[in-house]
């Protein structure tokens, strides 16, 4: 308990003080329209911000515009991108699935089970 309370003292101070450490920045982003709860974020090599949402969706935001790659997912709670395999990896409920945009129009074709061996 003494060293949960330390840490809180320490993220609050860190909040009052505003200061942000070199090498970081922080940045508003506004959500995708209808998009509530963001559970994952991961950003490709270019510089594009990935985001799954509680509502099932990976989405993709280049400069200012969203768009959505993916949909249907079962609660997405994690999302990284494979840059040599282009390909993104969502953790969802029953699985954890590789998304992949096979012909390059910034939707995802392929969705694959990756594994499904826990629980």
């Amino acid at each position: 308990m003494k060293k949960l309370s330390v840490l809180f003292l320490f993220l609050s101070l860190s909040i009052l003080i505003g200061q942000v450490p070199d090498g970081y920045k922080i940045v508003s982003v506004p959500l995708p329209r209808g998009s509530v709860s963001v559970l994952g974020l991961c950003h490709k090599p270019d510089g594009t911000l990935a985001i799954c949402t509680w509502e099932g969706e990976v989405w993709e935001r280049k400069g200012e515009v969203w768009t959505r790659f993916a949909e249907n997912l079962m609660e997405p709670n994690g999302i990284y991108f494979d840059a040599k395999e282009e390909a993104y990896y969502v953790a969802q409920k029953p699985e954890l699935t590789r998304l992949v945009d096979l012909n390059k129009d910034g939707v995802c074709d392929r969705y694959e089970c990756a594994t499904d061996a826990f629980g």
